[in-house]
């Protein structure tokens, strides 16, 4: 439903949000396993995200908080050792609910992205018994910050791009009639810690005819091919949905997999040109956040 994917030393891991008996848990396979794990219904696992460090691979994804009036935490956990930890943010009065980080690393060091807009960058230690650090915030920005009313959300992990450049894909939630989820290609420099390249929305081509899950408006489960106009995906059950969940390098090309409707996954290869040729610090905000009123616009940069 939900599936993030990556390879190490050409051994493909995937894992995947799956519901039984109505609830959420996570789905983990791997390339060289005879066997699928499942894991996390106890703790109604969803949305994972996977990254590599010091080679091993890891998942993060969403879950029950064990935390004081947190109804939602991000978990953490070795993809081949079921051992979760719940993280939280050193010195910071919990958000109800917490998601959309998107991990990367950086000199052997695990990071996150907290929020792209203001931009929010965190620090985990694996031995830190799920406490992290911030290492940088965007101008005045005072935490907790509630993410729910951001306009430009995390999304696959990041990888090293070039020099100190990092290459992710973050999402659009934006409210015009449904929500417009779209994917846009990020390139963060993590010396400045600054966005300095923002794509345009991706256009995902899209041929086939399968009926696949669906949702209608009123939340009941139905099969429905995936709406398209001259093979582009347009698909709106009821929302537009193309989240991006892991970006990967693999046998010098990029892969994404998207998360469409909330329960179909596609994997795509993706190309695009020298993105340093794109690089803008001019400017001073990347989106919709206004630092002196607090508040978000969809105007902000028109």
């Amino acid at each position: 439903m939900f599936k993030a994917e990556c390879y190490l030393n050409n051994i493909r891991y995937n894992c995947e949000r799956i519901n039984r008996n109505k609830k959420n848990g996570l789905y983990f396979t791997k390339s060289n396993w005879i066997n699928p794990r499942e894991y996390g219904f106890d703790i109604e696992g969803e949305d994972p995200r996977l990254f590599i460090l010091n080679n091993k691979v890891y998942a993060i994804f969403i879950c029950l908080s064990p935390y004081y009036l947190q109804q939602r935490c991000i978990g953490l956990t070795l993809f081949d050792e079921w051992q979760p930890k719940f993280l939280q943010i050193e010195n910071m009065k919990h958000n109800f609910i917490e998601k959309n980080w998107s991990p990367f690393i950086k000199d052997n060091k695990l990071y996150f992205v907290y929020n792209y807009d203001p931009l929010i960058i965190i620090h985990y230690n694996l031995y830190d018994n799920g406490v992290c650090t911030i290492v940088f915030k965007q101008e005045n920005i005072d935490l907790p910050l509630n993410t729910s009313k951001t306009f430009l959300r995390g999304g696959s992990n990041l990888i090293h791009y070039k020099d100190n450049y990092y290459i992710g894909g973050c999402h659009s939630r934006i409210y015009k009639g449904c929500f417009h989820h779209y994917t846009i290609i990020i390139l963060l420099d993590t010396k400045e810690w600054k966005i300095v390249y923002l794509s345009k929305p991706i256009i995902y081509y899209y041929s086939l005819t399968n009926k696949l899950n669906a949702w209608h408006e009123k939340c009941q489960p139905m099969l429905k091919d995936l709406n398209k106009k001259y093979n582009i995906l347009i698909d709106k059950t009821p929302n537009i949905i193309q989240d991006p969940i892991s970006l990967y390098l693999y046998n010098d090309k990029y892969f994404i997999t998207i998360n469409v409707r909330d329960c179909v996954s596609l994997l795509y290869e993706i190309q695009f040109k020298n993105l340093l040729d794109f690089i803008d610090y001019s400017f001073k905000n990347i989106g919709y956040w206004d630092n002196l009123t607090k508040i978000y616009t969809i105007n902000i940069n028109e």
